[in-house]
């Protein structure tokens, strides 16, 4: 609706975040073009595809995810203030999970996950991957090696070595 006011390329958007932000990625990358979230508020009329999307360390299935690691009060008040409900039978659960809406045609995905991550499973990012691969679709997986959420290996961050992929993929898709 503005890239002409801000330069941009509507034909050439790519999409990339991390944890909450790695869901929003792929959830954007994968609900764009069927008209769920740009029907209203004045976007009506304009795309709301990517063409390429870099999620890291996501959550992809919110019902596998909460199932995972419910297991304390803390937990419970997080899905409950996220979610509005712990019923991981609730519809909201699917609906807001990326894994939800993979066809076949998606734009390309580079997902990067550490292998020792904690607070999201790489088992996430592994369903994604496979689901992506399932239907046609170019998908590239990045595991750091004994990496944790945020890619520290041994306290050390591997940005630099995730950089040397995730920079190439982009530009590949976008110029």
């Amino acid at each position: 609706a503005n890239a002409e006011r801000f330069n941009l390329d509507p034909d050439r958007i790519g999409v990339m975040g991390h944890s909450a932000g790695g869901h929003l990625t792929s959830l954007i990358a994968l609900t764009g073009g069927l008209g769920i979230y740009n029907d209203k508020g004045g976007w009506e009329g304009y795309s709301d595809e990517v063409q390429v999307a870099v999620p890291c360390s996501g959550p992809s299935n919110l019902i596998q995810q909460a199932d995972d690691i419910n297991d304390s009060q803390e937990t419970e008040d997080f899905w409950q203030g996220f979610m509005g409900t712990t019923n991981i039978q609730s519809p909201i659960y699917r609906e807001f999970s990326p894994i939800t809406y993979v066809n076949q045609h998606e734009p390309p995905f580079m997902l990067v996950h550490g292998s020792d991550d904690n607070v999201v499973n790489v088992s996430e990012s592994e369903e994604l991957h496979k689901a992506l691969l399932h239907f046609g679709n170019e998908s590239e997986l990045l595991i750091v090696e004994e990496g944790n959420h945020g890619f520290e290996v041994d306290g050390v961050s591997q940005d630099a070595v995730i950089k040397e992929k995730i920079i190439p993929f982009l530009l590949k898709h976008l110029q």
